[in-house]
């Protein structure tokens, strides 16, 4: 039934990818469109390979698909980086999106050196076929990693929250905000749950990427407008 469930998961984040895909497809920036297209795609692969793991395919065929799996991490964070841009206009307006993708290199520089190098292995599931699991030596390391990329996404967000009274971009700014707060929740806490059927960072990472392709496919507010609450 654990297999099941979380095959089903696996489905369900395909459906929300191919939803977000659809959704972003009148975006007026062309760079924005086919840049997070390309980004979904890429995370796509992610839950195919996940789907690999979980019905036990070929070991020497996983070993290959962990890159594959783990990059896929790194999109989810750039779509999430990108949708936050998106909503501000303070930092839409004056900071260009390289410029502010830019500030993030030290993350997923760091990041592409832990897949690169390989901290992983794979091991069996527990209830459900294999899992690729960070070597204890590197587990804070990345803990730190990931909790302080979510954690300055959130202080962007706060900060936007403050600042604009607009109804449709406090929504935009709370979906994206939610997201990554139950993503840390899930890497310092019910992450551990051994007893829960479905993993909790699938049902994490699909309400982040619904939230980045939610917030791209609306209308943008200028910060003059939006400092005005109109």
């Amino acid at each position: 039934m654990e297999r099941v469930l979380n095959l089903l998961s696996c489905v369900v984040a395909l459906a929300v990818i191919s939803w977000s895909m659809c959704a972003i497809r009148l975006q007026v920036d062309q760079r924005i469109k086919y840049g997070c297209w390309g980004l979904l795609s890429i995370t796509a692969l992610r839950y195919i390979a996940l789907m690999g793991y979980i019905m036990e395919m070929n070991e020497m065929w996983l070993m290959k698909l962990r890159p594959v799996y783990e990059v896929g991490l790194l999109t989810i964070g750039l779509l999430s980086a990108i949708s936050m841009w998106y909503a501000l206009p303070c930092l839409r307006e004056q900071v260009r999106l390289s410029y502010y993708l830019g500030c993030f290199f030290p993350w997923y520089g760091l990041g592409l050196y832990g897949i690169a190098k390989q901290p992983t292995l794979l091991q069996a599931g527990s209830g459900w076929g294999y899992e690729v699991a960070l070597q204890p030596s590197y587990t804070m390391d990345f803990m730190m990693l990931q909790g302080s990329f979510l954690g300055i996404i959130c202080i962007i967000g706060m900060v936007g929250i403050v600042q604009y009274k607009h109804l449709q971009i406090r929504t935009q700014i709370g979906v994206i905000m939610m997201a990554h707060i139950l993503c840390l929740v899930e890497k310092w806490g019910i992450g551990k749950a051994e007893y829960l059927m479905i993993r909790p960072f699938i049902i994490v990472e699909i309400l982040m990427i619904w939230g980045a392709g939610y917030v791209l496919s609306r209308t943008v507010k200028s910060h003059k407008k939006s400092l005005l609450n109109r």
